[in-house]
């Protein structure tokens, strides 16, 4: 009886401390304004896949820009990649600007994220950039992939959350180079 009531103190006790650590983080988290749609986007600056420098977003102002939160493991991810490639090479004269930011979870490193690149879609590496989980709470991704539409003035206007079908991420671009 003794060792089954230390090992319910025991849980008991490990989750009351992550609750404890849980509501800290939500603290520290309400204190930051989180992007969302119509309001300006947070700046960020994550290193590129490619070693190339680094991807800033205050940079491109005046271009719009699609960032597209993925993973490797995610096959609905690795579905629309090749179609957003496609798309941003063939808007990228007008203005419009691919960010693959990827973010792994944990589960990989840039090596092994570039090495699937390599492996499965190399046209995809110059738009590859690294997010980190700040950048992730930043703009609310609660699932992957995200892909998040931003202005010329740096608002963010739509942000989808799953596949997006090729036909309507045309019409979305399109639809923005029109309003400017």
């Amino acid at each position: 009886m003794k060792g089954w009531i230390g090992k319910v103190a025991v849980g008991l006790f490990a989750v009351l401390l992550l609750v404890g650590v849980g509501l800290q983080w939500w603290q520290d988290q309400a204190d930051r304004p989180a992007a969302g749609l119509g309001v300006q986007a947070l700046d960020f600056k994550i290193p590129r896949l490619d070693g190339q420098g680094e991807v800033q977003l205050s940079a491109m102002k005046g271009q719009i820009v699609l960032v597209n939160f993925w993973a490797t493991w995610c096959p609905p991810c690795r579905e629309e990649m090749p179609y957003l490639v496609k798309l941003a090479k063939e808007f990228e004269g007008q203005g419009v600007v691919l960010v693959a930011a990827n973010n792994e979870g944990g589960a990989g490193s840039p090596a092994m994220v570039e090495a699937w690149v390599d492996r499965t879609l190399p046209e995809l590496l110059p738009y590859v950039a690294l997010a980190d989980s700040r950048m992730m709470v930043d703009y609310g991704i609660s699932g992957l992939p995200t892909l998040v539409f931003i202005d010329r003035e740096g608002r963010i206007k739509e942000s989808f959350t799953g596949s997006i079908p090729e036909r309507l991420l045309r019409r979305k671009i399109e639809t923005m180079l029109q309003d400017g």
